[in-house]
């Protein structure tokens, strides 16, 4: 009976959700390539807002839709890619994120249903952000926050970039030339979290706990800014909770290495 009762709300919560749209068009900055819109979801169980002492969980999603400037076969690549990689970030086997979100929640209601005395909100904000918008190259952030209880939430922020006419994500691959490049800027990278992290003077970054530090230092989390890629590595990504760090690689110094299609993006 009680299975049959969070399915039948859980139910109204899926499909009863707080949904909007805000539309852009491509006159806002620097946009020139892809029209887009966010779609807003709110799914909750209990009431977040009720103060101390309930329990509640709450997903605030905030989704990207693309509108114009760009072919459905694209479009449909790009955000099939979002989705796995929003998947991917919580490590969820979730097969969509509409199973997601029921997922979620239902792993809540198993939770208080064990442990009816809990206070505390569970929640989990999402949002996928255009960053990036030039050039047929679309930038997208994707930050993700979760509290499931503990001491702190968890919070990761990815970049992901694509192709507007093919839809294919973008790498450090299709951005540079030749098969050394990842030699010329391994060190480029570890100088620059060095700089970010501030070692201080004698010190290594593996003296700091830091781990698999020359594996993980080229990722494909970056984002392409008007200072040149910005590289970005959240807590864990080298085994610490330290972090999150930026390191910015800028133009004038990788352009001799770029591909023709990377110096594109280079002014």
């Amino acid at each position: 009976m009680k299975k049959i009762a969070f399915l039948l709300v859980l139910s109204s919560v899926i499909f009863s959700s707080c949904d909007h749209f805000e539309d852009l068009g491509r006159a806002i900055g620097w946009i020139d390539s892809v029209g887009y819109r966010y779609e807003y979801l709110t799914k909750e169980m209990g009431k977040c807002e009720g103060g101390t002492g309930s329990s509640c969980a709450k997903i605030d999603y905030k989704g990207l839709l693309l509108t114009k400037g760009i072919e459905n076969e694209a479009s449909q690549l790009i955000m099939n890619d979002l989705e796995r990689s929003v998947l991917t970030i919580n490590n969820s086997k979730s097969g969509s994120l509409k199973d997601f979100f029921y997922d979620n929640l239902k792993g809540y209601d198993e939770f208080i249903t064990e442990f009816p005395k809990y206070s505390g909100a569970w929640e989990w904000r999402i949002s996928q952000e255009v960053n990036y918008n030039k050039k047929r190259l679309l930038g997208v952030t994707l930050l993700n926050y979760t509290f499931t209880g503990g001491e702190r939430g968890n919070t990761k922020i990815h970049f992901r970039n694509y192709s507007a006419d093919s839809g294919n994500p973008i790498t450090l691959d299709s951005l540079f030339s030749g098969s050394e490049f990842k030699k010329l800027l391994r060190p480029m990278l570890k100088e620059g979290l060095n700089k970010a992290v501030n070692i201080g003077e004698g010190k290594t970054l593996k003296d700091l706990g830091f781990l698999n530090v020359e594996d993980n230092l080229l990722s494909n989390n970056f984002r392409i800014g008007v200072e040149g890629l910005v590289f970005f590595y959240n807590a864990y990504d080298f085994g610490t909770a330290d972090g999150p760090y930026e390191v910015v690689l800028s133009w004038e110094r990788i352009l001799p290495d770029l591909s023709d299609f990377g110096r594109r993006f280079s002014n």
